[in-house]
């Protein structure tokens, strides 16, 4: 890849929906993960640049949290 670098991160309130429908068109790094400590659910993939995105959703951690971390 030529040029600059970065990754670009975007919310998605229908976090299911959105990563169903961009998964059968790019080329996925990251399948659909958990993340606890940040953001809830990711899912990373490259664009046809080779730029890599992620989703995340929802943006309230506390939906995916463990019930003995849920404060």
């Amino acid at each position: 890849m030529n040029g600059a670098s970065g990754i670009h991160y975007f919310m998605a309130d229908d976090f299911d929906t959105t990563a169903d429908r961009i998964r059968p068109h790019v080329t996925v790094v990251h399948d659909t993960m958990t993340n606890y400590d940040r953001t809830g659910r990711e899912f990373f993939f490259s664009d046809p640049d080779g730029y890599l995105i992620g989703i995340f959703g929802p943006h309230d951690i506390t939906l995916f949290c463990p019930a003995a971390d849920t404060p």
